[in-house]
Order: structure tokens, then sequence, then C-alpha cells
């Protein structure tokens, strides 16, 4: 008895071609990326000069920023969303490694 070949279904080949294509179009993606690395755009030196006035000043930049900034101070200064108690108003933050050392 010979037995025939079971020929695949049109929407099976269809899924496979779609997804051939999507790793083709990934891969042609991580090759563009590998050939143009991005670096730091900064030095270390700058960046840990940004961090350092971020610590001293984070109050100026609060006070001066507009929404973005704030939340990027929220981001760095907090570890967590700022919690608020309906009761007991604002929570006790729970803050960054740099804002806990500073306040040693």
């Amino acid at each position: 008895m010979i037995h025939k070949a079971r020929q695949p279904q049109p929407s099976v080949i269809a899924a496979y071609e779609k997804r051939i294509a999507k790793l083709e179009e990934d891969k042609l993606v991580s090759a563009e990326k590998a050939a143009n690395p991005t670096g730091p755009k900064q030095t270390f030196e700058e960046m840990f000069e940004h961090a350092v006035r971020f610590l001293s000043n984070s109050w100026e930049i609060w006070k001066k920023g507009d929404l973005a900034w704030k939340r990027t101070v929220l981001n760095l200064a907090f570890l967590e969303p700022i919690a608020y108690d309906r009761e007991n108003g604002v929570r006790t933050p729970k803050t960054t490694l740099p804002f806990k050392a500073l306040g040693r």
C-alpha cells in the first residue's frame, strides 16, 4: 500500500510564510543595529557631573523644571510612586540608594 503525502493547508502555509517574513525583518533590523552601535553620548565624567548636580540641587530642579523634569526627579529619588492615605495623608516614601546614603 502506497501512502500519499498529505498536502499542507493553505492557512498553515500562509502562517509559516508570515512568520518567516517577520524573522527576516527582525534579522535585518538586528544587523543594522549591530552595524551602527550607539554608545553613550556623554563621557563618564559628564554623566557623573550630572548625577552629582542632581543630588545636590534636586529641589531646584523640581522648582524650576517642567512636568517632564518633575517626573524625572520623582523617578530618580523614589523607588515607587508616593502613596497617599485618605486618613493620614502622604505616606513616607521609599527613597533610592543615593538619597538613603545622603540621609545618614
